[in-house]
């Protein structure tokens, strides 16, 4: 409301103003999605599978709005996002606050274990095919110390962490856990490509349409 008020005042407030009041708002938004994640990460740690909510969405402009967020924290670890791997005007049907929660989750990792480099991210459709058949795959490339073979499917895991510094790196090492559950209950799933020394990549793949390919899979159709 306060947003909504500076904008159309007359005589116009200064921009500095407004601007303080958009880093509000997007601190603001940022803490409800945190508190709906705490709320799923309950359900999943309780043993509920987490249950997608679709809606027809465009996950680019999505991605771009939680780049944005993520800003402020990339300039204090000296980090560079780059989004332009991110193709326009993906479309599809999703849970967007689990797509959110995974690529949070992403993001965040990369600047933190990468801090001081650049990170990638990218979104693609896969194929030339219709949206109810076709899938995304979405990633997120750091620079990091990467991970060890050994590791990395270990660190998908409740409560494990990547890399040996862990009080350094901070968390509970639930993250990961969670944003594969979640890609998961999408009927998609992450994997990361990784070697020691050169960084690290996660890939998610989502199909295009998630309440058709869950129900393809009742059926048996899938």
């Amino acid at each position: 409301m306060l947003l909504r008020s500076a904008r159309s005042a007359d005589p116009p407030l200064p921009t500095e103003f407004i601007a303080g009041l958009q880093r509000l708002d997007r601190a603001t938004r940022r803490f409800l999605n945190r508190a709906t994640v705490l709320l799923d990460v309950s359900r999943l740690v309780a043993g509920h599978p987490f249950r997608p909510d679709v809606s027809r969405f465009n996950l680019s402009e999505l991605v771009l709005e939680l780049v944005a967020d993520q800003l402020p924290v990339a300039e204090r670890l000296h980090v560079k996002l780059d989004t332009l791997a991110i193709k326009p005007d993906i479309v599809g049907y999703w849970d967007r606050v689990g797509v959110g929660l995974i690529l949070d989750n992403l993001i965040s990792n990369a600047m933190k274990y990468g801090a001081g480099a650049l990170v990638e991210i990218g979104a693609e459709s896969l194929g030339e095919t219709p949206v109810t058949d076709g899938q995304l795959r979405l990633w997120v490339r750091d620079k990091g110390p990467g991970i060890a073979a050994e590791d990395q499917e270990r660190i998908f895991a409740r409560f494990q962490q990547a890399g040996t510094n862990k009080v350094a790196a901070g968390g509970f090492g639930v993250g990961l856990w969670v944003a594969r559950e979640v890609a998961r209950g999408m009927g998609g799933d992450i994997r990361v490509e990784s070697q020691p020394g050169d960084g690290a990549t996660f890939i998610v793949v989502l199909p295009r349409d998630v309440a058709a390919h869950l129900s393809d899979l009742k059926t048996g159709t899938a």
